[in-house]
């Protein structure tokens, strides 16, 4: 459930599947994949960058989930990064641009434009050579 500090997945399906037994080759059965992007400096949340390495971590995770089709890829959660004072601070130190100063979830919110990016290639991330 996405929002929870706690990270879970409830997932309820219609039939009964054994995850213990080999993989089928023709039905679906449910893949987990975790991968962790690159660090990612303050000035590429919300941005180019950000979009960048979500596409490269849903990759690997559909390469590590033995995955060839982005067909096959319907969820892919995104634990997003935040600015926070401190790394809007680092990043104008260094004279970068940060997305927003907004810290909120607000429409100009810096939460706003992580969660987007997250999104634009988290689904598209899957296809190969993207």
């Amino acid at each position: 459930m996405p929002g929870v500090i706690t990270p879970h997945i409830a997932v309820v399906t219609r039939e009964w599947i054994e995850v213990a037994t080999p993989r089928p080759t023709k039905t679906s059965v449910l893949s987990w994949a975790e991968q962790v992007p690159r660090p990612m400096p303050p000035e590429e949340v919300g941005r180019m960058g950000q979009i960048q390495k979500v596409a490269e971590a849903t990759q690997r995770a559909m390469a590590d989930a033995g995955l060839t089709d982005p067909k096959d890829v319907h969820l892919v959660m995104v634990k997003v990064p935040g600015l926070t004072t401190a790394s809007i601070k680092d990043a104008e130190s260094r004279g970068k641009t940060v997305v927003s100063h907004d810290l909120t979830f607000g429409p100009e919110g810096a939460g706003v434009y992580a969660n987007d990016a997250a999104g634009a290639r988290s689904r598209h991330g899957a296809r190969r050579g993207s």
